[in-house]
């Protein structure tokens, strides 16, 4: 192995997944890049705050990761030793208020993608504007996940501040525990819970040939009373927040496409199964099944393996084994659509100390 390499670890399921969508894309917005803003005290100064990304990627070797696929059996991920991240400035001179240059800025920074061979999946940009300065940080979504982003800020903020911060927790202990799972159990539990599928539903008709359309993020806010009726409804039933979503997000499915038995996919952080992992810098995903008639009788989470408690446990395969599992033709191109749901509290927590990030 050459020097300059540090280590080669296999990719876990959902970065298998991630780059499975990503090699397969048509190349246009790409749905997995991730762009982060950060509000930045008047104090820090550029050298500063350039130092800091330097150190993250330092303390953080999977952030350095960059993916090879060609002539392998397996993909691997790649880390060097260095990896220096590509960085950039701007002066906006639009007034306050407005926010035109800026999103022309942040749609040109998108339009540049990533190559998922060439290290590192991560640039950063310090934008002036006449509200104060951000910091954009721009990386790919195989790099790290939503849970990984506040362990991001807080390490950021106290290398640009100077603060000491704990040992990080090697992304090698993750890949090690992977390493251990019973990847055999889990396919059985999944191909016993995935089978008899029917043939997949398009939602949308296949437009092969045509440009993409860029992705669109659709944000909603529920009202306090509505909140508190749908979280006691989930307590009631026994299940979580989420899955009432996630029911409604199948009635909605079934009611577009007529499908009898419903398949989509439902986000696993999988932390609670590795304690270790919640201090870990780094998801996965699984499938969802929603039979016929279920979600009237509000039982949705009942159909998928074990409910909730299964899911969180067999959540641990890859993307080909997902398939081996459903045991049902792959869906034409363009058929394919994927589902993500967040619910957050409205005044988002950050562990960073105000006023210099948030």
């Amino acid at each position: 192995m050459s020097p300059a390499i540090a280590d080669v670890l296999p990719l876990s399921p959902v970065q298998e997944g991630l780059l499975f969508h990503s090699v397969a894309g048509s190349g246009a917005d790409d749905p997995y890049l991730v762009q982060i803003r950060f509000t930045v005290a008047r104090d820090l100064s550029a050298t500063q705050l350039r130092s800091a990304v330097a150190a993250l990627l330092e303390r953080h070797a999977n952030l350095r990761a960059c993916f090879r696929y060609r002539g392998l059996d397996r993909p691997v991920q790649v880390i060097p030793r260095r990896a220096r991240v590509p960085w950039a400035e701007a002066t906006l001179s639009e007034p306050a208020g407005s926010d035109t240059e800026l999103r022309r800025l942040l749609a040109a920074d998108r339009a540049k993608g990533f190559d998922l061979a060439r290290p590192p999946l991560v640039r950063a940009t310090l934008v002036h504007r006449a509200e104060g300065t951000e910091l954009i940080l721009t990386f790919h979504h195989i790099l790290l996940d939503g849970w990984s982003v506040p362990i991001l800020q807080r390490d950021l903020a106290a290398l640009a501040e100077g603060r000491a911060l704990p040992p990080a927790v090697p992304y090698q202990r993750y890949a090690a525990w992977l390493a251990r799972q019973d990847q055999a159990h889990a396919e059985q539990a999944w191909l016993q819970a995935l089978a008899g599928l029917e043939p997949p539903v398009p939602l949308a008709p296949d437009r092969a040939g045509e440009a993409a359309e860029e992705t669109d993020l659709a944000e909603a806010r529920l009202p306090a009373e509505l909140t508190t009726a749908l979280a006691g409804a989930a307590a009631r039933a026994g299940v979580t927040l989420n899955t009432v979503v996630q029911t409604a997000w199948a009635l909605v499915l079934a009611r577009s496409t007529g499908a009898r038995d419903l398949v989509f996919g439902g986000v696993v952080a999988g932390r609670t199964t590795c304690p270790e992992c919640r201090r870990w810098s780094g998801c996965s995903s699984t499938p969802c099944r929603c039979a016929s008639g279920c979600a009237r009788r509000r039982a949705c989470a009942s159909c998928w393996p074990g409910s909730r408690t299964s899911r969180r446990r067999w959540w641990r395969i890859t993307t080909s084994s997902w398939r081996r599992c459903s045991v049902r033709p792959a869906p034409a191109p363009g058929s394919t659509r994927c589902w993500h749901s967040r619910t957050s509290p409205a005044a988002p927590v950050t562990p960073c100390p105000p006023p210099r990030w948030s």
